[in-house]
């Protein structure tokens, strides 16, 4: 940020003021959303097909930003193709590449337009909490098929959340369910997104559909 981010945004002609917050613990990911498309025999089969995912303790090695890049072009991409991507010996991708999956460095989620799914407003909220109860608030947030990202934070606002929802009244639902379940919550500001330009690097159109087009992580990221 102190490199790559704040520099570019002094340079923005008339901005006056910026805020940054810290993601403290990443409660739920978008990549445990589900649709609900598949039954409880193909969820069982995924699952074991994923295996069990390690939790992430560190930074990737380095050999692991060739890799990573190209997944983010296209997580489908297999060894061979990797391998002749980056022009290293496909014996030394497949092994980097089971490292690279074993390491919870890299999360591979399928994703889709939210409005071609059915839910074309999304919402996040900003609420204050007190840190001892995060963990109780994202349990009973998790009951709710619509929640894609609870998150603790930095500043004020030190716990939020983000839904897919079917239309704006359901903000107004979810502000009640939550109310009755989480007393303690306080909410601070919604905010409703009205366009999404990009999503796990794809750019996206108006519908929230891939372009094509992909931005890859940076060599800082690396």
């Amino acid at each position: 940020l102190t490199e790559h981010v704040y520099p570019q945004l002094d340079q923005v002609p008339g901005l006056q003021r910026y805020e940054s917050s810290f993601c403290t613990r990443l409660h739920h990911i978008a990549a445990e959303w589900r649709l609900g498309v598949l039954d409880a025999h193909q969820h069982r089969r995924l699952r074991e097909a994923a295996g069990q995912r390690r939790p992430y303790t560190g930074r990737q090695p380095s050999h692991f930003a060739a890799i990573l890049r190209e997944l983010a072009r296209d997580g489908r991409a297999s060894a061979a193709q990797i391998a002749a991507a980056t022009g290293l010996n496909p014996a030394t991708i497949r092994r980097q590449l089971r490292q690279v999956l074993d390491s919870g460095a890299v999360t591979i989620r399928c994703e889709t337009s939210h409005r071609a799914a059915g839910f074309p407003v999304v919402c996040e909220w900003f609420c204050r909490l007190p840190a001892a109860e995060h963990e109780e608030a994202a349990a009973a947030l998790r009951t709710m098929s619509t929640l894609r990202l609870c998150t603790s934070l930095t500043g004020p606002a030190n716990f939020s959340f983000m839904m897919w929802l079917r239309s704006p009244a359901d903000i107004m639902t979810v502000e009640q369910r939550i109310a009755a379940r989480i007393p303690q919550l306080e909410v601070l500001e919604s905010v409703v997104i009205t366009e999404i330009p990009k999503r796990v690097g794809r750019v996206l159109d108006v519908d929230g559909r891939s372009t094509g087009q992909v931005v890859l992580p940076g060599p800082a990221w690396g």
